[in-house]
């Protein structure tokens, strides 16, 4: 039993990978490239996940992998 706490509290300390996931069909996915979101991508961004500027998010589009961005402007 303390082992599995202690992992648990462990697993809680690292820093997580993005918890709101965002998928991008026909859009390239480029290392320091800005994307234009869609106005459904964006209502899903703001109303449904709450997310702020400076937020992290997971962009996947099913060809190039999963990228980490932040939110620059909403």
């Amino acid at each position: 039993m303390r082992r599995t706490t202690r992992l648990m509290s462990l697993l809680l300390g690292v820093e997580a990978l993005p918890q709101i996931r965002l998928y991008t069909p026909r859009q390239a996915l480029v290392r320091e490239q800005a994307l234009t979101l869609s106005d459904g991508q964006r209502h899903y961004l703001l109303s449904v996940m709450r997310a702020k500027v400076g937020g992290k998010v997971a962009l996947f589009n099913g060809e190039d992998g999963e990228w980490s961005a932040a939110i620059e402007a909403l």
